[in-house]
């Protein structure tokens, strides 16, 4: 069906909390992919183990894995449902599995019945997740909306957005918002996540399923998520706002004026290393 990257350019702030609250609120139940070239932590954060997963799916990609059976019988679901395919336990397991198939595995999850949401984590120009990424319907850069992040993660949407839709997720949207980034250097904006820390706690799993279903974070992901599944091919109109969560939602444990950016977009920017192979 269609294939839809997170991804970060300065580190990694919050991809897989990003990526797995994208999908307990997404409109049809996709299936999360953690295709972090640095490794698994979603079984450590939600005490899951490590098989089955990514080296799983993998091999069975070889061989000419097709279906929704075949993707779901490699996930396992988190608390609220949720089906994930989690990570390589080790960096070198992840490297060289993405090396020699993330682009088989990125061609067969663009062409899965269902949606799949990959967090790839940060990107890079040696990252052996490249070849995934080229393959996705949707590129999204999370970043914070500091200047110095907002011109790196820019300068990544500028590199795929000629063969994909690729933007920017905004982690908070201070000192700088949307309108001045599309303004300011021409590249869209995705959507605004929510700068809630509280919120981010409770979908890991350690805060309470009140505080989750009340967290700004939450209702933010559902705007962002509507709006990617309406540029998705074949996609139905968005719907209304709901105001209630999912029941998809993993369950928790108690336990003024925008500055200018000063840089205009016009200028031409290489796209060595990010061409398809």
């Amino acid at each position: 069906m269609s294939l839809v990257v997170v991804a970060s350019a300065t580190g990694a702030p919050g991809v897989t909390t990003t990526t797995i609250g994208l999908g307990a609120v997404w409109r049809q139940r996709p299936v999360v992919l953690e295709v972090d070239p640095h490794g698994a932590v979603i079984p450590a954060r939600y005490g899951m183990p490590i098989r089955p997963g990514l080296v799983s799916l993998t091999g069975a990609v070889r061989h000419g894995a097709d279906g929704e059976a075949d993707v779901l019988s490699h996930a396992q679901p988190l608390p609220g449902g949720l089906p994930v395919v989690v990570g390589a336990e080790t960096p070198q397991q992840a490297t060289s599995l993405l090396g020699s198939y993330g682009t088989r595995l990125g061609e067969w999850a663009a062409a899965s019945p269902m949606t799949i949401l990959a967090d790839v984590g940060r990107i890079s120009m040696t990252s052996p997740a490249l070849g995934l990424i080229r393959r996705a319907d949707i590129v999204t850069l999370l970043t914070s909306p500091e200047l110095e992040d907002i011109r790196l993660g820019a300068w990544w949407v500028r590199q795929f957005r000629d063969r994909t839709n690729a933007g920017l997720l905004l982690v908070g949207d201070k000192p700088y918002g949307p309108s001045i980034i599309r303004e300011d250097l021409g590249v869209d904006v995705l959507g605004v996540v929510a700068d809630d820390a509280k919120g981010a706690r409770a979908l890991a799993g350690l805060g309470s399923e009140k505080t989750l279903r009340r967290a700004p974070l939450v209702r933010s992901l559902r705007t962002i998520a509507d709006h990617l599944a309406t540029t998705l091919p074949e996609s139905d109109p968005a719907p209304s706002f709901r105001s209630e969560p999912d029941e998809e939602l993993p369950e928790g444990r108690d336990s003024a004026g925008e500055p200018q950016l000063g840089e205009n977009a016009d200028e031409e920017e290489s796209t060595t290393g990010v061409e398809a192979s």
